[in-house]
C-alpha cells in the first residue's frame, strides 16, 4: 500500500473519489466483509503516515490535532537553549513563568500541585453507578476475572457510594484506582475471552 501511494502522481490520487473507493471495496469484498471500506483505509493509513488525517481534521472542523513536541524547530531550539534557564534562579519552570507573565494569572504560575486531565472523573462515575455494579456483577460470574479481581470489595465499593470528599486521598485511590480500573480489567478480561456479558 505504501509503495501504491509513492507511486500515484498528485492527479491520480485526487481522483480516488468515493466511487472508486466503492468499487475498490466491491472488488475486495471476496477477502471478507467490509461494511467500513473507508474507516478501515483511513485506520490503516494513518498506521504508515498520519499526515493527511492530521490536515483533514484542520481542515474539516478547524481543530489542529497535532503535538507540539513533535515540531522539529521547537525541539531543536529547545535542545540548544542553556540548562541553567530551565530553573533560574532555583526556580522551577522559571524559563515558561518568565514568558508566561502578563496572561497567566500568578496562582497558575505558582501553584506546585499536579492536576487531573480530568478532575470531574466522579462526576461520570456517580451518573453511571447501575452501570459500575452491572459490570462489577459480570466479573464475579466470570470465574478467570473473579479469581484476579475483588469483586465484594468493588461491590462494597459502590454500595456506600460517598456523597462528598472526592478529593481525598483514600477516597481517590479507593474509587479512581480500585474500582475504576477493577471493572476496566475486569471488562478487558470478558470481551478478550469472547465472553457475551
Amino acid at each position: 500500500l505504501v509503495r501504491w501511494r509513492q507511486g500515484m502522481r498528485g492527479d491520480q490520487l485526487s481522483g480516488f473519489s468515493a466511487g472508486r473507493q466503492d468499487a475498490a471495496a466491491t472488488r475486495l469484498a471476496g477477502f471478507g466483509a467490509m461494511p467500513r471500506y473507508v474507516e478501515t483505509t483511513r485506520a490503516g493509513l494513518m498506521r504508515v503516515d498520519a499526515g493527511p488525517d492530521v490536515k483533514a481534521t484542520l481542515a474539516g472542523w478547524g481543530i489542529d490535532v497535532r503535538d507540539p513536541s513533535c515540531d522539529r524547530d521547537l525541539f531543536d531550539h529547545v535542545a540548544a537553549l542553556p540548562p541553567h534557564l530551565f530553573r533560574h534562579g532555583g526556580v522551577p519552570r522559571s524559563m515558561i513563568r518568565a514568558a508566561a507573565v502578563g496572561w497567566a494569572a500568578p496562582e497558575v504560575l505558582g501553584e506546585a500541585r499536579r492536576g487531573y486531565q480530568a478532575a470531574d472523573w466522579y462526576e461520570g462515575a456517580t451518573a453511571h453507578r447501575g452501570w459500575l455494579a452491572e459490570q462489577i456483577a459480570a466479573v464475579r460470574d466470570f470465574p478467570e476475572a473473579d479469581r484476579l479481581i475483588d469483586g465484594d470489595r468493588l461491590a462494597g465499593l459502590v454500595a456506600a457510594w460517598p456523597t462528598s470528599g472526592w478529593h481525598d486521598r483514600a477516597t481517590i485511590e479507593a474509587y479512581r484506582t480500585a474500582l475504576l480500573r477493577g471493572v476496566s480489567m475486569g471488562h478487558f478480561m470478558r470481551r478478550a475471552s469472547g465472553s457475551n456479558r
